[in-house]
């Protein structure tokens, strides 16, 4: 009996210090996701402003992915998004001034924060390839340390 207790004992480790090492490389990828999405949408932005004569809030409300909510004040983001602090900081200042110019200076200046977050983007992405494999690898590594110095 005790033998079975201490195998479901080392399964669990195990499974906990793989699973540690998989959610981390997850949440690299969904950072990826997140920041493709909101660059779709960032496109969208001034056709809408050219369309639409609405509030700014509503131009963002209609345009921005589900999850991140730039037309509140302060800006929030629903707990699923994930997006590092400093990619937050930039979409918070981007919707701070956003509707506050002439239609022709909004493009330029949804253009110009467009690169921006297409930067943050490529950034996510070679941070993805580069640490990916190391958090998968990583967490059955210690998974297995840690089951060896049970042993």
């Amino acid at each position: 009996m005790s033998l079975i207790i201490k195998a479901f004992g080392i399964i669990s480790v195990f499974c906990a210090f793989s699973f540690f090492g998989f959610l981390n490389a997850f949440k690299l990828k969904k950072r990826r996701t997140d920041l493709s999405d909101v660059i779709i949408s960032l496109q969208k932005i001034p056709e809408y402003i050219e369309i639409y004569e609405s509030e700014s809030g509503e131009i963002l409300k209609e345009v921005m992915p589900k999850g991140v909510n730039l037309y509140t004040e302060p800006v929030q983001f629903e707990k699923g998004v994930c997006l590092n602090a400093e990619d937050k900081l930039l979409l918070s200042r981007f919707a701070k001034n956003f509707g506050m110019a002439t239609k022709p200076d909004e493009r330029k200046k949804c253009e110009a924060f467009l690169s921006l977050v297409k930067e943050r983007y490529e950034e996510a992405k070679t941070e993805e390839k580069e640490k990916s494999k190391l958090y998968n690898i990583g967490g059955v590594l210690l998974g297995l340390t840690a089951v060896i110095l049970m042993l």
